[in-house]
């Protein structure tokens, strides 16, 4: 078949649409970027929220009208600015320090969501390279877990941040592109999404982060389940993925890097029983100790951004907390805890809204046809993820982290918005 004339009046009209496909592959590894890069991937990030803010009144003339009318965009934006206003208005009226202004800037990172997403808007990339960028993403973190383990002889994976950051975001990325099979079952599909767990889940593996490892049980249950009611499986098939879960479960636990792990943490455990809180464990009993005391003196109005830092630092010298503990004096490796720490019962409901809403959204995707499904699982995948790490290590308080959750939370509300515009 000769090959197409591309020249004449509709050309130009093409050569835009390539334009700004390559520009979406520009922008894909926003992840990547900020969790991997500690400079250039804020550079990176700053980037693409710079483009969307000046597309925005282009994006805005051409979608405002379907934006208006959209409930979703309005009831995201608002439960943003119920997250900003209960944060900053703890600096009125509880803590305005240096340090707790410190860790207000830090929630401005979530506004860099909106504006990804409508350079996504203006850009227009197929619903399913929003998928595949996520594969791509998840191949980079194993390539770089890989080079890591090889490169420090076996020292726990990690990038900017802690290696149980970079553990759940792996997940995230490896699971995510699933949707692809959700929409549309076939060879092509399979090939991504085992393109993304071939490079995503070495790199939960080798972050040797054990709530990740849970985490990822925990996916893989409520994947088989959502198999079994989508696509009705029969028991012979049910039993057998069950089967190789298990077998799976059993393989991964004789790995050096596991068996390690599960021996450091049944040392913790007889450590704390023994009264001896100097392991990982112990580390985050004492910290969620001093966080609930702290609850417990002011539940409804919390006690501010500092004082979990002020309490922990007094504590040390008086003698009634290690000197250790210094090193976790910032906030208390717990979501929950830490909202409700910092911003009272207000922003522990905040909190929680942000998790229910799109996880209620997401199961009644998952309900629908295979598009709507397909996003659906996404979405249920990154609240999960989310809500999950956010039980032993604090999610909403790190910059890097706040960077890759902005894009991928702009990436998957772009897929959502191209299921109600009907596009491919």
């Amino acid at each position: 078949m000769p090959d197409r004339d591309r020249s004449g009046p509709g050309s130009g009209r093409l050569a835009g649409l390539n334009g700004r496909r390559a520009l979406f592959w520009g922008a894909a590894f926003g992840p990547a970027a900020a969790l991997l890069l500690p400079e250039i991937g804020g550079a990176y990030w700053a980037l693409l929220v710079l483009a969307g803010a000046l597309r925005a009144p282009a994006v805005w003339r051409r979608h405002g009208a379907a934006l208006r009318a959209n409930p979703a965009w309005w009831t995201a934006l608002a439960l943003l600015a119920a997250y900003l206003l209960v944060a900053w208005s703890t600096a009125l009226w509880l803590d305005a320090s240096d340090f707790a202004l410190s860790r207000l800037r830090r929630t401005l990172l979530w506004l860099g969501a909106p504006l990804i997403f409508l350079l996504l808007l203006d850009l227009g990339p197929p619903r399913r390279a929003v998928y595949r960028a996520l594969a791509l993403n998840a191949v980079v973190f194993g390539l770089w877990a890989v080079a890591w383990w090889a490169w420090t002889d076996g020292e726990r994976v990690r990038g900017v941040t802690h290696a149980v950051h970079f553990g759940h975001a792996a997940l995230f990325l490896a699971v995510a592109p699933l949707a692809l099979w959700f929409e549309r079952p076939g060879r092509p599909a399979a090939r991504w999404a085992g393109l993304a767990l071939a490079g995503g889940l070495p790199a939960v593996l080798l972050s040797g982060s054990r709530g990740a490892w849970l985490a990822a049980a925990v996916v893989a249950v409520f994947l088989l389940a959502l198999a079994v009611r989508r696509w009705g499986l029969s028991r012979r098939r049910i039993a057998a993925a069950a089967v190789l879960l298990l077998v799976a479960l059993m393989g991964l636990a004789q790995l050096p890097v596991v068996e390690r792990r599960l021996a450091e943490t049944a040392a913790e455990l007889e450590a704390v029983e023994t009264g001896a809180w100097t392991t990982s464990l112990g580390w985050r009993l004492w910290m969620w100790r001093e966080a609930w005391a702290l609850i417990r003196e002011r539940p409804f109005t919390g006690a501010g951004f500092s004082s979990y830092y002020e309490r922990v630092r007094a504590h040390v010298r008086a003698g009634l907390l290690p000197e250790e503990m210094l090193d976790f004096a910032s906030e208390p490796h717990n979501d929950l805890l830490y909202h409700w720490v910092t911003r009272g019962l207000p922003g522990v409901l905040v909190y929680l809204l942000l998790l229910a809403w799109p996880a209620a959204q997401a199961l009644r995707l998952l309900r629908g046809p295979p598009a709507a499904a397909g996003a659906g699982w996404a979405l249920v995948c990154l609240v999960a993820v989310v809500a999950l790490a956010g039980l032993t290590i604090t999610v909403f308080d790190q910059r890097a982290v706040l960077r890759y959750l902005s894009w991928t939370a702009a990436g998957l509300g772009y897929a959502l918005w191209t299921l109600r515009a009907r596009t491919p």
